[in-house]
């Protein structure tokens, strides 16, 4: 005895697969078979629509040439009623004379006449309504000829709209699926184009990688040769004569600190030449760039000068003894001051001009390239981890359409369907 519920359960048609690049054409062709008897119906109107539009054309054209019999009483009526004739007349002729009755090709072209054919009569009968009252009192018999040739390409029209109504659904699902298969097409353009990108990215990366390791051992045998090594030691070499002559700098002016204010008087009271006056402007500004400048030692003369007007009271400063003590002190080590920073100065052009700036140079271009290297193969993996978020998202849609497609494949083919040749295939 069979099964109670496989007697019953829906027996599903087995899996056809269907290559991506092939699913629109498929679809065109399914599509054309479900509408092949609607299509055979519709053709078979318009035939007879052609045919009936003609009479109703020729209806019209007989009807322009009726002639008014009117009565006394209507004959002021005439222009109107002339109006009226001519109106109905001229609109089935020109209306008939602008419709083509061309067989469809497939629904949606069938769907388009229809909709063409049901205006153009909506339009005719829009303008009988306008005019009738006046024609039908008047020229009863007359547009009788046209009106049934005019109803018999309205029952045609009525039973071609209904073709069309009746499958309509089944278009608007086949046009859903056909715009989910483009969606879909380009989804998987943008999927393959990422793919591939990613993999340029990591074949560059991998090329980024080897070119950097062989920067890094250039740069280490670089880096270990005799004359980088020198400039290294040279170059430490001369840090510590920076920081040598920073310090004397730092001393002498921290030493000349109070005598700046006093100094700037004796600049007010005083005319100085102008190499003095600059001189002294200097000292004030910055005492240890002052020292270096002055090549004679003329401030000697100047502070001894300061001195002398400080005891006559002709420039006041707040602790005097201080300032007088200062300048005792100043005096002695000027010339000693001033040769060591000198010889300081030019120990470090000295040592620095002995420095091998092919070597430091190599070394500092090679360290640009890796760095710049580096720098290449981080946006490289951004890039790539960026991008293989959007593959997966791609993949998660794709899956979704898919679905969607074969899903109304299976309503409105009856078929199983299944979508293959997909780069999420290959997972």
């Amino acid at each position: 005895m069979p099964n109670f519920f496989n007697f019953f359960s829906k027996k599903k048609e087995p899996n056809l697969e269907v290559a991506l690049q092939d699913i629109e054409s498929w679809i065109s062709s399914q599509s054309g078979k479900i509408f092949d008897n609607a299509n055979l119906q519709g053709n078979v109107l318009i035939r007879k629509l052609r045919t009936s539009a003609s009479d109703v054309k020729s209806a019209a054209e007989e009807f322009l040439k009726a002639e008014i019999n009117a009565g006394e009483l209507e004959k002021p009526l005439i222009p109107t009623i002339l109006n009226s004739r001519n109106s109905i007349a001229n609109k089935m002729i020109n209306t008939i004379s602008n419709l083509e009755f061309q067989e469809a090709k497939n629904f949606n072209e069938l769907a388009e006449t229809a909709r063409h054919i049901s205006q153009s009569l909506a339009q005719m009968n829009q303008t009988l309504k306008t005019h009738g009252r006046v024609v039908f009192t008047i020229l009863n018999k007359e547009i009788r000829p046209l009106l049934t040739e005019l109803k018999r390409m309205q029952r045609e029209a009525a039973e071609l709209s209904e073709i069309v109504e009746k499958n309509s659904d089944k278009a608007n699902k086949v046009k859903h699926i056909r715009t989910t298969v483009s969606r879909l097409i380009t989804l998987n353009t943008e999927l393959l184009n990422d793919i591939a990108s990613i993999d340029n990215a990591k074949r560059g990366s991998a090329d980024v990688t080897k070119g950097e390791d062989e920067i890094i051992k250039r740069l280490e045998e670089a880096k270990h040769s005799k004359e980088y090594q020198d400039s290294q030691r040279i170059k430490e070499e001369a840090q510590q004569l920076t920081l040598k002559l920073s310090n004397l700098k730092v001393e002498f002016d921290t030493l000349f600190s109070r005598l700046r204010k006093p100094l700037e008087k004796y600049g007010y009271n005083v005319q100085l030449k102008k190499e003095d006056d600059l001189l002294l402007k200097k000292y004030v500004e910055s005492p240890s760039k002052g020292l270096i400048n002055d090549k004679d030692l003329a401030i000697t003369m100047i502070l001894e000068r300061l001195k002398d007007m400080i005891n006559c009271g002709k420039i006041t400063v707040k602790t005097p003894e201080k300032v007088l003590k200062r300048i005792e002190e100043i005096q002695p080590i000027l010339n000693s001051k001033r040769d060591l920073m000198e010889k300081t100065s030019k120990n470090y052009e000295l040592i620095i001009s002995s420095q091998s700036k092919s070597a430091i140079a190599e070394v500092n271009s090679m360290q640009e390239s890796l760095d710049e290297s580096r720098e290449a193969k981080e946006d490289q993996k951004v890039f790539i981890e960026k991008t293989q978020l959007n593959i997966c998202e791609s993949i998660k849609n794709e899956k979704d359409f898919i679905f969607n497609i074969e899903e109304n494949a299976s309503d409105i083919f009856k078929v199983q369907l299944k979508i293959v040749g997909l780069p999420s295939d290959q997972d």
